[in-house]
């Protein structure tokens, strides 16, 4: 005895999609900074304020402040990934700096 297939009713889909929104809103600069100090304390400034929001919003949460679970655990997330971004960055400083401070000249 054979046993038919389930076949299911197939719709359309009535919901609109919602695009996804980038996770970091980069913005057009008008002048590019001019020296590598420059570009790190921007780099340093922006991670500090990443950890500081997210410090904040788990705070919020902590004292019954945010109605909103994802955003907290969605800020904590981004300060993770951006502190962790940091390190490889600057691990790979530090191995440019080994590598070019033993070449022999």
């Amino acid at each position: 005895m054979e046993i038919p297939p389930i076949q299911f009713p197939i719709s359309p889909i009535q919901a609109s999609i919602n695009p996804v929104a980038p996770v970091f809103q980069h913005q057009a600069q008008q002048a590019a900074p001019t020296a590598f100090k420059d570009l790190m304390t921007r780099a340093v400034g922006e991670l500090n304020q990443s950890q500081l929001n997210a410090s904040q919003a788990a705070q919020d949460l902590a004292m019954g402040r945010a109605d909103n679970l994802h955003d907290v655990v969605l800020s904590m997330e981004q300060a993770g990934l951006a502190l962790q971004y940091a390190i490889q960055i600057r691990n790979k400083l530090l191995e440019s700096y080994q590598q070019i401070s033993q070449m022999q000249v």
